[in-house]
């Protein structure tokens, strides 16, 4: 017989037990699969964890200080010191007026300056690598 608002069951069921769950037995905790470990990333020691960190600053919008590793590393090479002649003119014509900061043009020089270095980094193998 359907049950209306307001009835009472005919017997109170005892305090956090409902249905055929018994919410007051003990949860059991469940032990989880080991973690797989995560593959360590490259130091920068190594030519890929070189690379990673190039193209992370160069992502991160930080040309300058990527240029400036580069030449530490592998000092003033032909590609580099063009690399680095472009991202200076494109920076004076900034300071001087010729291009608004965050505007599209610098934007799009921006991104072919830091086309061009990643391509770089790219294709360097261990033979570059000192």
């Amino acid at each position: 017989m359907p049950r209306k608002t307001g009835d009472t069951p005919a017997a109170l069921m005892p305090w956090g037990v409902y249905g055929k769950m018994d919410f007051t037995q003990q949860l059991q905790l469940v032990k989880a699969a080991p973690i797989p470990e995560v593959p360590s990333k490259p130091s920068a020691d190594s030519l890929d964890g070189f690379k990673n960190q190039l193209k992370k600053m160069v992502a991160l919008g930080d040309i300058d200080q990527a240029l400036e590793l580069a030449e530490q590393k592998f000092g003033l090479i032909d590609i580099l010191v063009a690399i680095m002649s472009r991202w200076s003119r494109h920076k004076k014509d900034i300071q001087k007026g010729n291009i608004l900061p965050g505007s599209d043009s610098a934007k799009l020089e921006e991104n072919r300056i830091g086309n061009n270095f990643t391509a770089w980094v790219e294709n360097l193998d261990e033979d570059d690598w000192k």
